[in-house]
């Protein structure tokens, strides 16, 4: 636990956070994850609650509805954890390619992908979200389906720009991209280095408003074909914190369309 000398948790500014000690948390998560459910790394194991299942079930009601149906996907999965997006998607694409900042986290996705692997060409690169531009990811490219599913939060401001332009010079001319965050409703909120009981260990993140990502969203990623087809809260009765909640965005060059989450 850390020192109570030392803050840990501010309210506002736009201090950064320090990527060694990301790293640090979710090799450990990837650690004490052995004889658990791969779904489970980084979320609390004793809640004893179905609430990461009502979750998901959520995320794919207001996701899937935008893939196309006609044609094989080339996926790029940001943040991919334990590629759990690989699974849902199986059957449904030529090849997978998952980042993910920790290697213990790619070790626990690759012993993951094996049924998938028989299907589909899987690449799985151990890679900060803030050096994209820079990795071989592009290699595989472009990419008809990018996610980023709670992966800003982890990045300071000017990587989190670098990031999604380095996703815009990776998608092919129809492409989707489905980004899910967890955003401050009032200030922007950094922890750094904080204790968390509920995941029991140290980690860093900033969590900042819908409205900063909006801009930054639109300023990079929005074009001549490519608009937000959806930028909304998920449900709200799904968020476990007082102070952050779940947003979403979803990017193409088709149409919104009504999901059973909006009637």
């Amino acid at each position: 636990m850390p020192d109570a000398a030392q803050p840990s948790r501010s309210v506002g500014g736009t201090s950064p956070i320090d990527y060694t000690a990301t790293l640090d948390f979710f090799e450990n998560r990837a650690g004490l994850a052995h004889g658990r459910p791969a779904n489970e790394v980084v979320r609390n194991w004793n809640t004893g609650t179905d609430l990461s299942a009502r979750r998901e079930a959520d995320e794919l009601d207001r996701v899937l509805p935008h893939l196309p149906e006609d044609l094989p996907l080339r996926v790029l999965d940001v943040g991919c954890g334990v590629a759990r997006w690989a699974h849902v998607l199986d059957g449904r694409m030529r090849r997978y390619v998952g980042t993910d900042f920790a290697g213990g986290i790619i070790e626990l996705a690759q012993r993951n992908l094996s049924t998938v692997a028989e299907r589909t060409e899987t690449r799985l690169i151990v890679c900060n979200a803030a050096d994209l531009a820079t990795s071989e990811v592009a290699e595989f490219g472009p990419f008809d389906f990018v996610i980023m599913g709670g992966v800003l939060a982890y990045l300071n401001d000017r990587d989190v720009k670098s990031c999604l332009e380095a996703v815009a010079n990776m998608l092919s001319s129809t492409a989707v991209v489905y980004m899910r965050e967890s955003v401050a409703l009032g200030q922007r909120l950094t922890l750094d280095r904080h204790w968390s009981a509920e995941l029991n260990g140290e980690y860093s993140a900033i969590y900042r408003n819908a409205k900063w990502y909006r801009t930054v969203i639109t300023d990079v990623l929005v074009g001549d074909h490519r608009r937000v087809l959806h930028d909304q809260e998920m449900d709200p009765l799904l968020k476990d914190h007082v102070d952050t909640t779940q947003h979403y965005f979803i990017l193409g060059t088709g149409q919104p369309v009504t999901l059973k989450s909006d009637r």
